[in-house]
């Protein structure tokens, strides 16, 4: 209990910090490879197979969780994934050998808790390990031999058939408390029948039949004394008269012999009516039965259920009749069965859902509420062994992505950026040696502190300072949708990570930055340095080699005044380069003065038409 408390309130933590990461205890990531150390392995780790596995980034915050609610939680523990080692080799003949993970932190786990304990046959090989266990469970530890109290391995935890053996066991013991409250249910019976039949007793009649023999005897004595009695009164004169009585007696029970008659038949008929009342109540007494056996099935079916309801039930029948209860109760029930229903039978219900999961993995399990412990395992299998180990191999092949994303990809670009500045210093080069007007102009490629001392973006300094970026970066690269390659682009391009400017070094040695002047001065000032290390570029790349020198320029020059065109004219010429501008009509008489052909383009609906132009 106290780990599962642990479990909730770490994921709830993780789930607060928006941490997407599995945790799992240890006994979901074992599995045993010779069953005939099942128990030895499951008692030897007694609660150990519940210690919780994070992965090592989020130990810390699990561990500050626990620390949290120490006061509330104890025996649970959190196995520290980020010191337990990891390629600890396992002893043939040790407990380890014989469990197996395909998670790492878990294996290693094992190994580091079984790895010391030896595997014997014999109780009597024991002594020969300082540590050691036998299949029956008998441990040897600290010169002591004991035995393993059975209540640790009874119920696995461990393994695929782990499961299978719990529910084994729940149903055994189900199957025996069964037989057992069937015989209470029994002498229950026996002793409500007795209870009811104590009742029905007559104790003024026991009492009655007790003393009757003495009675007898009393009657008897007086039965003599009345004989010699009647004797003695026959030789009386008054016997006529008490034989005229006699006479008027008959007649009268010949009447009562007919009220008799009348009483019998009236008796007769209300025997039959006891009968089949008789008949109706085995009837009603037999669905008592039944509806009790199936309460008493339900109850054991779904005893939380069962309780509530009955708690309930009881808690109505305070105030209310059965009938009156089953009366209110009757609308919400069928609302129940519908829900049920639909839950069962819907376009989206378990059926449904049933069939979709058997046609997606190919499987033939069994449609509806019988075959729910087929899906339940597969379940169970798959988050603990199949998922575990997809996600295993997920982890090893993510770590060398890295390593070739570490090698590669930062090498590629901390070659583009290296060429950069390579770049830059050619292209200053060519123009420490050209002015336009009174300034010079000096491209500067300024890079973070990180990076001024040999591009160091693979260090373990840039790499700690940058982890977060560097894992969202890598996990963009890691994207197989149709931005994949853009998204190479974009980073292994210097510009997304360099910041750039412009100094404008006058002849007087004042030096002023374009980042300082750009806004605040006016757009034909800010053009000028623009086009400056334009034409340089196209200067520094025609240098070398034969060339045609060519520059294309369109809608050049058009926030400039007529003396800066004039100027950038005279500094495109003075480079040596072949320049060609298309122009608004406005800068022609300007432009004009210092190019060799000019030419006018003149648009007619959908044609064009070219003419030069003559000044």
């Amino acid at each position: 209990d106290y780990a599962k408390s642990l479990k909730e309130a770490v994921e709830k933590e993780f789930s607060k910090r928006g941490i997407c990461s599995d945790i799992y205890f240890l006994s979901e990531l074992l599995e045993i490879t010779d069953s005939k150390w099942t128990n030895a392995v499951e008692g030897y780790f007694h609660t150990q197979k519940f210690y919780l596995i994070v992965e090592p980034e989020y130990y810390d915050v699990a561990l500050e969780v626990y620390n949290r609610n120490r006061k509330h939680i104890h025996t649970a523990g959190i196995i520290n994934t980020k010191k337990i080692p990891l390629d600890n080799e396992v002893n043939h003949q040790s407990l380890a050998y014989v469990v197996k993970s395909e998670n790492r932190y878990a294996k290693a786990y094992a190994n580091y808790v079984l790895g010391r304990v030896m595997r014997c046959e014999d109780v009597r090989e024991l002594e020969n390990y300082s540590i050691s266990i036998t299949p029956e469970c008998m441990l040897y530890q600290g010169y002591v031999v004991r035995h393993i109290n059975p209540r640790d391995y009874e119920n696995p935890f461990i393994g695929q058939n782990a499961y299978r053996v719990q529910i084994e066991n729940v149903r055994r013991e189900i199957e025996e408390k069964s037989v057992k409250r069937s015989e209470l249910r029994d002498k229950m019976r026996m002793y409500a029948d007795v209870l009811e039949n104590a009742g029905k007793v007559k104790l003024e009649l026991i009492k009655l039949y007790m003393y009757a023999p003495d009675q007898l005897k009393d009657l008897r004595e007086q039965l003599s004394e009345a004989k010699i009695e009647y004797e003695e009164a026959t030789k009386d004169p008054t016997l006529i008269e008490l034989r005229m009585k006699l006479e008027e007696k008959l007649k009268d029970k010949g009447k009562i012999l007919q009220e008799k008659d009348r009483l019998d038949k009236e008796n007769a008929r209300l025997e039959v009516q006891v009968e089949n009342a008789g008949n109706e109540i085995a009837v009603m007494k037999q669905e008592h039965q039944d509806l009790s056996d199936k309460l008493d099935w339900q109850s054991d079916t779904e005893g939380i259920a069962y309780k509530e309801a009955e708690e309930k039930y009881f808690q109505n029948r305070k105030t209310k009749a059965a009938k009156t209860i089953a009366e209110n109760f009757a609308p919400q029930r069928v609302q129940f069965l519908n829900e049920r229903d639909e839950l069962l039978n819907g376009n989206q219900g378990l059926k449904a859902l049933q069939y979709q999961f058997n046609h997606d993995f190919t499987l033939d399990f069994m449609i509806g509420l019988e075959g729910m412990s087929e899906y339940r395992e597969a379940t169970r299998k798959l988050k603990s062994v199949e998922i575990v180990r997809h996600e295993e191999k997920l982890k090893s092949a993510k770590e060398d992505c890295e390593q070739i994303f570490r090698s590669d990809f930062l090498s590629k670009m901390k070659e583009h950026i290296e060429a950069a500045r390579n770049e830059f210093k050619n292209l200053n080069k060519a123009l420490d040696s050209i002015y336009y007007g009174e300034d010079s102009y000096l491209y500067k490629m300024i890079t973070s502190e990180n990076n001024q001392e040999g591009m160091n973006l693979w260090t373990s300094a840039f790499e700690a300072e940058y982890k977060e970026e560097m894992s969202e970066l890598f996990d963009k690269l890691m994207t197989r949708d149709d931005n994949g390659q853009k998204i190479v682009e974009e980073y292994t391009d210097y510009r997304s990570y360099l910041d750039y400017d412009i100094e404008i070094h006058k002849r007087d040695g004042s030096v002023q930055r374009f980042s300082d002047i750009y806004g605040e001065k006016s757009g034909s000032e800010t053009q000028v340095p623009y086009y400056v290390a334009i034409a340089a570029s196209f200067y520094q790349l025609y240098r070398y080699g034969n060339s045609v020198r060519i520059m294309l320029l369109d809608e050049a020059l058009d926030k400039m005044d007529d003396e800066r065109i004039q100027s950038m004219m005279d500094f495109f010429n003075g480079l040596g380069l072949q320049v060609i501008l298309a122009t608004p009509p406005a800068k022609i008489e300007v432009i004009g003065e210092k190019v060799g052909t000019i030419l006018t383009a003149i648009r007619v609906g959908q044609n064009s038409i070219v003419e030069e132009y003559d000044l």
